[in-house]
Order: structure tokens, then sequence, then C-alpha cells
């Protein structure tokens, strides 16, 4: 069994970019609800892109939480550390942002640890806005 196996928890979405060099980023809805851009800072991402479609090519994203996922990490990671989503659509240590919390979303909890930008490390997703 794959350890990231497919079990019912991706769904697809359009794209209207090239993707291509996104895989196992973090994804957010575009203006229209059946499409997917990366995710920016703070932001309500979905789910982490699984594929690396190009423009026009389905997306697929996992959106489930609860389950496991690679994740290009956007700094130096610790097992444990609660993540979001920073400006680029890698994952990062979670923190309030500058209006008390508000407009802040987590994505997982960090599984495995990387000491620098652009590693993949293992999350346990979890989408959901974050209560200070």
């Amino acid at each position: 069994m794959a350890e990231f196996e497919n079990l019912g928890i991706d769904l697809s979405f359009k794209t209207d970019t090239d993707l291509s060099a996104k895989q196992y980023y973090l994804v957010k809805s575009d203006t229209d609800a059946d499409t997917v851009v990366i995710s920016t800072a703070h932001a309500a991402a979905i789910g982490v892109l699984q594929n690396d479609p190009t423009s026009g090519v389905e997306a697929q994203v996992r959106c489930r939480s609860g389950v496991k996922t690679k994740v290009i990490a956007g700094a130096s990671i610790t097992v444990g550390q609660t993540l979001e989503s920073d400006s680029t659509g890698r994952a990062v240590a979670f923190t309030y942002d500058s209006d008390g919390g508000t407009d802040c979303y987590m994505v997982g909890i960090a599984l495995s640890a990387c000491s620098n930008a652009d590693e993949y490390i293992t999350m346990l997703t979890y989408f959901a806005p974050s209560a200070q």
C-alpha cells in the first residue's frame, strides 16, 4: 500500500493557470468555487495539490481533514507545529496575523521536520479557521 494512498479523499477542480511546478503546494478556491489557485498568506486553503496540472487540466486536491499528505515547506518546521500557508502556498508555522487572529486559517500539523524552505514534509491535514 502506498504511503499516501488516495482513499476517496482527493477532489477534482479546474485550473486556469499552469500549476505544473506546484505539486504539494497549498491551494485555495478562486473567485469561481470550481477553480483552484495557489494559496496566499493566512488564506483559507482548501487542500494540497496532489498532481502537476497545466492550465485547463484537472487539479487533484487533498481536501479532507485528518489524513496524511506531503506538502512543501516555506521555512524550517519542527514535528508537531501547527501549519498555515505562506504567501506562495508553502506550509509554514502558524502565527496569528496583525488583526488579532481573524482571517487566519490552519492547514495541518507537521508529522515530520525540515531545516529549510522548499523541502517536503508530511502533514496531517486539518483545514480550519483559527480561534484565538
